[in-house]
């Protein structure tokens, strides 16, 4: 998703929810501006960009985050005030927040990036053949009826040890 510039003719719909994406994500020290791209899911937010490290790690701490370790290649840093956890990897930003996120876990999207999870996509054909129709266009969304009542079954039969969800924004 480029946010800095909507594309001549977007709808409305689109630019209002990038909008709100910005407002939904904590600052991390490099501009809303300077993502190539975001996807959020259910299990959190993930934020694809060129950064400095050392700049995001700072701001994160500056910003009232505490160290917590890491995961694979990620340091991780958690706030207590309303929980939420951020992991930062080269070119990734994975955050996630129990206000935000229906089901926040960090290690199942890093996990997925890997390739040590399997994603809902690769599990359920019909989900697959949707998400390939839809392609990467940085304003698709699926929000029929039907869809939003079958993502919502599916993530409630879901364990998150097991598949993940294939985001789409």
């Amino acid at each position: 998703m480029q946010p800095a510039s909507p594309r001549p003719g977007a709808q409305e719909a689109f630019i209002s929810a990038q909008a709100r994406q910005k407002c939904h994500v904590d600052y991390f020290g490099i501009g809303f501006e300077n993502y190539d791209r975001i996807i959020d899911s259910a299990f959190g937010t993930v934020i694809e960009a060129a950064f400095d490290r050392k700049i995001v790690i700072q701001t994160v701490i500056d910003s009232g985050y505490e160290r917590a370790g890491e995961y694979r290649d990620y340091r991780v840093f958690d706030r207590m005030d309303i929980p939420r956890r951020v992991a930062i990897g080269d070119g990734a930003i994975v955050w996630t927040s129990e206000q935000r996120h229906d089901r926040p876990h960090i290690e199942v999207l890093i996990d997925a990036n890997a390739g040590k999870r399997p994603r809902y996509h690769e599990e359920n054909p019909g989900l697959n053949q949707l998400t390939t129709a839809a392609g990467g266009n940085p304003f698709v969304g699926i929000a029929t009826v039907a869809a939003t009542r079958q993502m919502k079954r599916a993530w409630s039969q879901m364990r998150t040890d097991s598949t993940l969800i294939q985001p789409i924004t």
